[in-house]
């Protein structure tokens, strides 16, 4: 007791025989300790390596995020170009696979991303903006299976493509087998994503190490092999015996005379709108000069001259028999070297298959005739040499 009551006398006694910064003195008395016992471990701890590894590891996800999100334009390029055709029954079908296509994507987004799940947050906008009817919207809504509801629309486009190989719209087996696995390309990107979505990137850099270490381990932040088991187990039955794997109906869409569709947003989605892909520098202006003008002008001109005289009716005879006759006296086939001269093109004729017979027989008269001149000269200087 007495050496307590000793230290407040001293304590209040210093308190009150000090300055206004006795205060800070007290609170930081022990921080220049504390810096010196930091500086001399820093050493010992790669921070640099640490932050390095750490962003480069987020990073690499993130790229590897973008990378693997499936783009259409390869399954449709495909598509038109195995199923062409503008008859009711071929566009049905390309824009009905295109439509699950968008489902697909649109569903799995909208079970990972929060923006699209305020602009899409109820299967009704799905059938308000034609990417889904309202029997489509039912069966996908009765999957008991969460995981594979976005993955139905991809089985009903692999039997539409089926359908219409059987139909005889898709001629080329190999035309049906390179459709089917762009459509299994487009479905692996899509789970490829959910996984990433599953498995997280630990906070902690001890942790990181850890899980990648043994990911296979039991701690938190490791890999759940077991839900992945159920996962698989549960969609093997869904897939093979669950969904239903005929389309349903094939009917119009909601689009079917708009060629340029444009996706509905909802009051909190509009404000996440940033516009579509136009490219970096799409609106940027570049002023025009004199210079580029003037040479716009005279290619507009001489195009113009051009195709007046592609136009005018060809002259059954040239109009100069000699060459002294042509103008500077040159030739038709040295007029090009003269800017300000003008050739007239001759207007064929498309050639009809009665005149390609006759041009092959008078071709094979003539080419016996040169095979009997060829040897009627080598008979001859035959005779000449002996």
């Amino acid at each position: 007791m007495q050496e307590i009551s000793l230290m407040t006398v001293q304590y209040n006694q210093f308190v009150l025989t000090g300055g206004p910064g006795i205060f800070f003195r007290l609170l930081l008395k022990n921080f220049e300790r504390l810096i010196l016992f930091t500086s001399r471990f820093q050493a010992m701890i790669p921070v640099a390596f640490i932050l390095g590894f750490y962003v480069a590891l987020v990073f690499a996800r993130f790229w590897n995020y973008f990378t693997t999100i499936p783009w259409v334009m390869s399954f449709a390029l495909t598509l038109v170009t195995h199923l062409p055709g503008s008859s009711e029954r071929n566009r049905l079908i390309r824009r009905t696979c295109m439509r699950y296509i968008m489902a697909n994507l649109i569903i799995a987004a909208a079970h990972l991303n929060v923006v699209v799940k305020k602009r899409f947050p109820t299967f009704e906008l799905f059938v308000a903006s034609g990417v889904l009817t309202e029997d489509e919207a039912r069966i996908i809504r009765s999957v008991q299976s969460v995981h594979m509801q976005p993955f139905v629309p991809v089985v009903w486009a692999t039997s539409l493509i089926t359908l219409a190989r059987k139909e005889g719209l898709i001629k080329n087996p190999h035309a049906y087998v390179l459709l089917v696995d762009e459509l299994n390309t487009f479905r692996q990107k899509i789970l490829y994503i959910m996984m990433m979505d599953d498995v997280c990137i630990p906070l902690v850099y001890t942790q990181v190490a850890e899980t990648l270490v043994n990911p296979m381990g039991e701690d938190d932040e490791d890999i759940d092999i077991n839900e992945i088991i159920d996962f698989n187990w549960r969609i093997s039955w869904c897939v093979v015996d669950g969904v239903r794997t005929s389309a349903p109906a094939i009917v119009r869409d909601a689009h079917w005379r708009q060629s340029v569709v444009e996706l509905p947003h909802t009051e909190r989605s509009k404000r996440l709108n940033v516009g579509s892909r136009k490219g970096s520098i799409y609106d940027l202006n570049v002023p025009v000069g004199p210079e580029l003008r003037d040479l716009m002008a005279a290619l507009s001109t001489a195009r113009q001259m051009q195709m007046s005289s592609t136009n005018s009716p060809a002259p059954s005879k040239s109009t100069y028999p000699n060459e002294s006759d042509s103008p500077h006296g040159v030739s038709d086939d040295h007029r090009h070297s003269f800017p300000h001269t003008t050739t007239t093109n001759v207007v064929r004729e498309p050639i009809k298959e009665e005149d390609e017979e006759l041009e092959d027989e008078q071709s094979g008269k003539d080419l016996k005739e040169n095979k009997v001149n060829d040897e009627t000269n080598g008979k001859k200087s035959f005779n000449l040499f002996n």
